[in-house]
């Protein structure tokens, strides 16, 4: 995909990310009164060795932080790089990686910071737009390195500076929050078992 489109894909993914259902923008006061409501859907599937479904949880995620890189995107003072997710919880499910106590899924290209193959830091995930129906689609797993309940999911979309090529732009450079929650009750796992992430980033 050549760097225009791509930047395109990845500001209209800002655009429609972030917010829980109800969220609505309203236009100026004078103007239309319908709003613009965004959509931010995470369901989480927790799989045993034998790729059984030991749960199955959904819920909404908010912006938080998502504004900023927005404003830059638009602004054209960064280059848009890869997208990650991070989770972490009660019980530590990520405590192998003391006293880092959250796990990380990254695309393949990505260069785990903490300087090696780690349980915690998986290169799995997928970002899959549609222009069609203007949505974004996050896909990503990762093997729990110990027991625990996650309560804390967050996606991030990586920056760099305006002149770096979206090809070099990957986890291990600037991390910029832009959408997350709390979910509530934790979901639990235990050591060894398959966390698969799907966040879909819509807008109405």
């Amino acid at each position: 995909m050549k760097t225009k489109t791509m930047s395109a894909v990845l500001v209209t993914a800002m655009l429609i990310a972030g917010g829980v259902p109800s969220t609505t923008v309203r236009a100026q006061e004078g103007g239309p009164k319908e709003g613009i409501k965004v959509h931010g859907h995470w369901a989480v599937d927790v799989r045993n060795a034998d790729g059984g479904l030991a749960s199955h949880t959904e819920f909404e995620n908010a912006l938080v932080g998502g504004n900023l890189i927005l404003a830059q995107a638009l602004t054209q003072s960064v280059t848009l790089g890869s997208w990650s997710i991070s989770v972490a919880g009660v019980g530590n499910p990520c405590a192998a990686e003391l006293p880092r106590h959250f796990c990380v899924i990254t695309d393949v290209a990505s260069t785990n910071e903490r300087g090696g193959p780690t349980k915690s830091w998986a290169p799995t995930l997928q970002a899959t737009p549609n222009v069609q129906t203007g949505t974004v689609t996050l896909t990503g797993w990762i093997q729990a390195p110990a027991a625990g309940s996650i309560t804390i999911v967050q996606t991030y979309l990586n920056s760099c500076g305006a002149q770096t090529p979206i090809s070099d732009c990957h986890a291990g450079t600037i991390a910029n929050s832009f959408t997350g929650t709390t979910a509530s009750p934790g979901i639990a796992v235990i050591a060894d078992q398959i966390i698969q992430f799907t966040v879909t980033i819509s807008f109405s």
